[in-house]
């Protein structure tokens, strides 16, 4: 048994060797109304933790929306159907009508400005969803549901709605739908912190990571974070430290480590 698992993972790492695997970090701390604390922070520490995965990295920080479409459109051009793709984003996001959730850069103003108009001043997340289709595997992580200063002190809950994503593809939320991130000054975000963790010390896959965070954020946080995400990957994604596998006597993963991936220390 031992034997197969290992031989299995050194055939799915071996494959892995062929297709290129990029990420696209965005971090919008700079708004109108409020200067997020976390956003800047959260995108730092992802690039660092994907970078260190074996990810190729591009970092865009606080963008307005023409930059926002043009950051997205060109990473998406480069994607080709053996890629596997994260995006990460921290900063504000809203659902507008029906089932459609935004990202909202950092020149939108949600405080005054009708849902019906969202499409004009943001960037739709099925939008994004489709663009990443090119590759053979894409994860899709907001860290967006947030409260908005209106301009008379009022805040808005700007919290996402329930979406589902396509086949090889994951969609996560860093709080449930219809729910927000309950710490708003906090300098770094709890998911993403939790997240970065996991990366940085886990050889197991992305299935295997974000239902461990589904698990054992709101156990761990007395119930104040909800983590959820649409869309299992059928091709899963492995994620590790390519430099160290199997190049030198000693650096394989043992059987625990692939299955389990370890719990969360706080």
């Amino acid at each position: 048994m031992k034997k197969t698992l290992i031989l299995s993972l050194i055939l799915l790492l071996t494959a892995g060797l062929f297709a290129e695997r990029k990420a696209l970090v965005i971090g919008n701390s700079n708004y109108q109304r409020k200067t997020l604390l976390a956003p800047f922070n959260d995108s730092n520490t992802m690039a660092t933790a994907l970078g260190a995965s074996g990810f190729e990295v591009t970092q865009a920080n606080n963008l307005t929306l023409k930059q926002f479409q043009a950051v997205v459109d060109t990473f998406a051009v480069r994607l080709n159907s053996e890629d596997e793709v994260i995006f990460y984003y921290s900063g504000h996001g809203a659902h507008g009508t029906g089932s459609n959730n935004y990202l909202l850069p950092i020149d939108a103003d949600p405080g005054v400005t009708d849902f019906y108009d969202y499409p004009a001043i943001s960037i739709h997340v099925n939008t994004l969803l489709d663009k990443l289709k090119a590759a053979k595997t894409s994860i899709v992580i907001l860290e967006a549901s947030r409260q908005w200063m209106r301009i008379d002190g009022a805040r808005l809950n700007l919290g996402f709605v329930w979406e589902g994503a396509a086949e090889n593809q994951m969609l996560v939320f860093s709080t449930g739908p219809d729910r927000i991130i309950p710490d708003y000054d906090l300098p770094a975000s709890v998911f993403t912190s939790a997240l970065a963790e996991k990366l940085n010390r886990s050889y197991v896959s992305a299935n295997a990571i974000f239902t461990e965070l589904t698990e054992e954020l709101p156990k761990l946080t007395e119930g104040k974070y909800h983590p959820w995400f649409s869309g299992e990957l059928k091709e899963d994604l492995l994620l590790y430290y390519p430099e160290q596998i199997y190049l030198t006597p000693g650096n394989a993963p043992s059987p625990s480590e692939v299955e389990g991936g370890g719990s969360l220390s706080w």
